[in-house]
């Protein structure tokens, strides 16, 4: 389930826990030792907490996070099982949707302007943008 909170989407550590099919407290546990850098985890996972009645009127608070789409695909692709992969394979396909649809809508935009039609990608041995940003070296600043 998604919400609006602050005018952002996100879902909380509870749903992601429930779709998975794990342990809240295992997921807390996973946020707090992702190894991601501090802004990005400031601005993706925001602490908070949800309150279960103990009796007698009296409510009990457990820690939570809410978390953003970027926050969510971080965590969910460091899981495991079969929901996990499950996960990961439509995320794959629908990152590579886009990828064809952008394309297409570049090769057509350039058509249009310079009056030339681009090569397909998968009309040559060239390498697609998937294959690119995969090939991508990161180093640590």
């Amino acid at each position: 389930m998604v919400v609006v909170k602050d005018g952002k989407a996100v879902t909380t550590t509870r749903e992601i826990a429930a779709t998975f099919e794990k342990g809240h407290k295992e997921v807390l546990r996973t946020v707090q030792h992702l190894e991601c850098s501090t802004e990005f985890n400031q601005r993706n996972f925001a602490p908070s907490f949800y309150e279960i009645p103990t009796g007698n009127g009296a409510m009990r608070q457990y820690p939570m996070y809410y978390v953003t789409r970027d926050g969510f695909a971080f965590l969910a692709m460091g899981f495991t099982g079969k929901k996990a992969a499950q996960f990961k394979e439509r995320y794959i396909a629908a990152f590579n949707a886009m990828e064809k649809k952008l394309m297409g809508d570049m090769r057509e935009m350039l058509s249009k302007e310079d009056g030339m039609k681009m090569s397909d990608p998968a009309e040559e041995n060239s390498p697609t943008l998937a294959q690119k940003l995969t090939s991508i070296k990161v180093s640590k600043v």
